[in-house]
């Protein structure tokens, strides 16, 4: 891999932008609020669960998902981004 980004020899900034396209490292692209997020849904005791995470400010919003269906997650999401959008 890294014979192939710096297979061009065009210059850091130019080796940079080819990693950015060609990989995925987390640090190594810039992200803004609410522009990264993570989800993970999960079972304790047989209560169902949605963690929302932000991967720039590691912000998170957890959620008791009285319904496991598509349409509460989905609502979780809409109103988080609601709530935290400017």
């Amino acid at each position: 891999m890294m014979e192939r980004i710096h297979g061009s020899h065009l210059g850091i900034e130019k080796c940079i932008d080819r990693t950015k396209e060609s990989l995925f490292w987390p640090g190594i692209i810039d992200t803004t609020f609410l522009e990264r997020l993570a989800a993970d849904l999960f079972i304790i005791n047989q209560d169902k669960y949605m963690v929302l995470v932000d991967f720039y400010s590691t912000y998170f919003e957890l959620f008791n998902l009285k319904y496991g269906r598509n349409e509460t997650v989905i609502n979780c999401l809409i109103q988080t981004m609601a709530k935290l959008a400017h």
